[in-house]
């Protein structure tokens, strides 16, 4: 006759907390390995999300030169230093915003009034970057300007393409698909 318990000599134990940490391990893995793959395959191909980002100034930025880029981002560091040492902490800003959202009663104002802070920090660092790029345009000779506006043409024409490839895409679903 067997022993019915589960640390009889010649039986091995189950390891419970082994298994679960084993599966745990595993599925985190596996979302890993999809986001990575996620990631690759769609680089450059326009996937659901990819495409030209919202900011009206990326195409600016995009035009210009690595070593531009690299200096117009170290100018736009030290300015944003000199002009905001007390640079607010954003994690706290969003940290603030889920508080207030899961708050009952839902404040509203206090709400729009924290994203209106937020919105103020993000203005000011695109006024600091539009007088760092213009003070670079300032310092160009003209030809460089030239070919400047020729790379920025060329970033406007790929994203005017982007754009309607996307549209195309979206006419061609059948409604409710997604």
């Amino acid at each position: 006759m067997t022993d019915p318990r589960p640390d009889a000599p010649g039986r091995p134990r189950r390891r419970l907390p082994l298994r679960i940490l084993f599966f745990v391990s595993l599925a985190l893995n596996l979302l890993v390995a999809g986001l990575v793959i996620g990631a690759v395959l769609t680089h450059g191909r326009g996937g659901p999300h990819a495409g030209p980002p919202r900011d009206p100034g990326m195409p600016y930025t995009r035009a210009l030169s690595e070593e531009d880029r690299r200096e117009l981002f170290r100018a736009m560091r030290d300015a944003m230093r000199e002009t905001r040492p007390d640079r607010p902490d954003y994690d706290a800003a969003y940290a603030r915003a889920v508080q207030l959202l899961r708050a009952e009663p839902f404040d509203g104002a206090a709400f729009g009034a924290a994203l209106e802070d937020q919105n103020a920090g993000a203005r000011m660092a695109q006024e600091i970057g539009r007088d760092v790029l213009v003070a670079h345009l300032n310092g160009m000779t003209p030809e460089a300007r030239a070919a400047y506006a020729d790379r920025l043409q060329e970033v406007l024409e790929e994203r005017r393409e982007w754009h309607r490839e996307r549209r195309e895409r979206a006419d061609a679903r059948e409604p409710g698909e997604d």
